[in-house]
């Protein structure tokens, strides 16, 4: 069980260390794009992401670094935690409070989890696999995911967006 002292610590290692995002993957066999929610956390100790997969779940990968400084030391191996689409909304939900710079992100995930369901879909003929999106549901989800893209852009500085 989280204290609120580790939620906290978690949300400030979101915001420093961590990406929020909602993916578009388009694939020609595939009548529509698939959107997911993406949150994954990198860092050079191994160690600082064994909480959020002890928790949450998912899984750390690492990153081999073959380059070098120009004194010629090695820089330092990273390490990413993703988090499980299944575990995304429990996360967001658990550190939303705590957030200082990646509060509007996890808004719109949490936005984009809460309606995904909404729509209705079926499937194709009982086959595997769901019927396309809709017109709608898709300019909805691109409409979520263009707006963290625009979050995440470097350079951003959110003192200065527009309040909505």
């Amino acid at each position: 069980m989280l204290t609120e002292c580790d939620k906290a610590w978690m949300a400030g290692f979101l915001d420093g260390e961590g990406h929020l995002n909602i993916t578009r993957q388009v694939r020609k066999q595939r009548p529509s794009p698939a959107y997911r929610p993406y949150v994954t956390v990198t860092n050079t100790k191994r160690e600082v992401l064994l909480g959020f997969l002890n928790e949450y779940g998912g899984a750390i990968y690492t990153h081999y670094e073959g380059r070098a400084d120009k004194t010629g030391t090695k820089w330092s191996d990273a390490y990413t935690w993703y988090c499980p689409i299944s575990s995304t909304k429990r996360l967001l939900l658990d550190t939303l409070n705590y957030f200082r710079l990646k509060r509007r992100q996890a808004d719109l995930i949490l936005q984009f989890l809460g309606k995904r369901r909404s729509f209705a879909r079926r499937g194709r003929n009982g086959r595997f696999g769901s019927a396309p999106l809709s017109a709608e549901e898709i300019a909805f989800r691109e409409r979520l995911r263009m707006q963290i893209h625009e979050l995440n852009s470097k350079g951003y500085d959110a003192r200065h967006a527009p309040k909505k």
